[in-house]
C-alpha cells in the first residue's frame, strides 16, 4: 500500500457510533431508542469553545453538555437530539440563549447524567481524563496567538454508525 492510499483511507475514515446500552434515570422512554457518535478533533475545538468562560477558564459542566449536544443521537434517524444552543440548559444555567429553556427556568441534567452520557462518549471518543482539558488550552492557545486555521463551523450532518 503507498502513502496516499492510507492517507485516503484514514480521510475517508466514517465515524464510529454506538448504540446507549444505559438506562438514564426518569426516562424510560429512551431505553433503546438513543445513538452516541464518536466527536471529531473539529467537535472537541468546538466543545473547547463553548465551554470556555469569558475570563477565559474552562467550565467542566458546559464541557460536558456541549459533549452531549454534539454526540448524542436519534439511533433511528442518527439526527441530533440536541443542538448547540441547549448546551446552558443542559448544564443547568438559567440564560437566555434561545435554546431550550430559554422562556423558563431550567434545572439542567444533574451531574449524574452528564457523567453517564459524557463518559461514554469520551470512551468512544478515545478520550483520556485530560483530552478535553488540552483542547481547550490549545483553543485559548490559538485566541492569544489571533489566528487560527481551524474552522469552527458548526455541522449538523448525520454520523454514520
Amino acid at each position: 500500500m503507498q502513502a496516499t492510499e492510507a492517507r485516503a483511507l484514514l480521510f475517508n475514515r466514517k465515524l464510529q457510533g454506538k448504540d446507549v446500552d444505559i438506562s438514564i434515570p426518569g426516562v424510560p422512554e429512551l431505553d433503546g431508542e438513543l445513538f452516541i457518535a464518536e466527536l471529531s478533533a473539529r467537535d472537541t475545538r468546538i466543545i473547547a469553545k463553548m465551554s470556555t468562560k469569558p475570563d477565559g477558564k474552562s467550565d467542566s459542566i458546559a464541557a460536558q453538555a456541549a459533549m452531549i449536544c454534539r454526540s448524542l443521537r436519534m439511533k433511528n434517524t442518527k439526527e441530533r437530539v440536541f443542538q448547540d444552543l441547549d448546551i446552558d440548559a443542559i448544564a443547568g444555567n438559567d440564560k437566555p440563549d434561545g435554546g431550550v429553556g430559554a422562556d423558563q427556568p431550567v434545572h439542567g441534567f444533574g451531574t449524574f447524567i452528564l457523567k453517564l452520557l459524557g463518559d461514554e462518549i469520551g470512551k468512544l471518543s478515545g478520550f483520556d481524563d485530560n483530552a478535553i482539558e488540552q483542547a481547550k488550552a490549545d483553543f485559548l492557545q490559538i485566541q492569544l496567538n489571533g489566528s487560527s486555521t481551524h474552522s469552527t463551523e458548526i455541522s449538523e450532518e448525520p454520523v454514520q454508525g
